[in-house]
């Protein structure tokens, strides 16, 4: 799953949420690597290009070179900073969420809107009520019942929306 996908998803697995932070920062750390690396290469150009204008040679492909280089380097950085935008919700909800229900092993977050619907699910799969579009069923306030449920979840806010987490 890329981590783009996981704002505004119904329901979100914490694991999905650890490895998108981890391959981020491991993003980054490559793009930091890269920039410093950059920024030697482009001192040894600004130095070769300094050279070759003092020896009276032709200048132009040095000067072609470190302007590439530059332009690299932007582009990286501003790659840098598209990513480093992207980690900072991911961290927060991770830094938020690991403290609390089974974080690391697969926690499952609910968006506030499905809620509802994961009460009905849950009442389901628990053999609480049967699967079944009769009376009682068809009865029940499950928006009450939901509410009710919220006692053991704790509220995240991920992006522009609200989930539920398990306590």
């Amino acid at each position: 799953m890329s981590r783009r996908d996981l704002e505004g998803d119904e329901y979100i697995d914490s694991r999905d949420v650890i490895d998108a932070v981890d391959e981020l920062e491991s993003e980054i750390s490559d793009l930091e690597a890269t920039i410093s690396d950059s920024k030697e290469s482009i001192e040894a150009l600004m130095q070769e290009e300094e050279e070759t204008r003092e020896s009276a040679s032709d200048s132009g492909q040095a000067l072609e070179d470190l302007e590439e280089a530059r332009q690299e380097l932007v582009d990286t950085e501003s790659e840098l900073q598209d990513l480093q935008e992207e980690l900072a919700p991911l961290k927060s909800l991770a830094d938020e969420g690991e403290d609390y229900g089974d974080w690391a092993h697969g926690a499952q977050l609910i968006r506030e809107d499905c809620f509802e619907d994961h009460a009905r699910e849950l009442a389901t799969d628990c053999g609480m009520i049967s699967d079944d579009t009769k009376w009682p069923c068809t009865c029940i306030d499950w928006e009450a019942a939901a509410e009710e449920l919220l006692v053991d979840y704790m509220s995240i806010t991920f992006g522009a929306d609200e989930y539920w987490m398990r306590a």
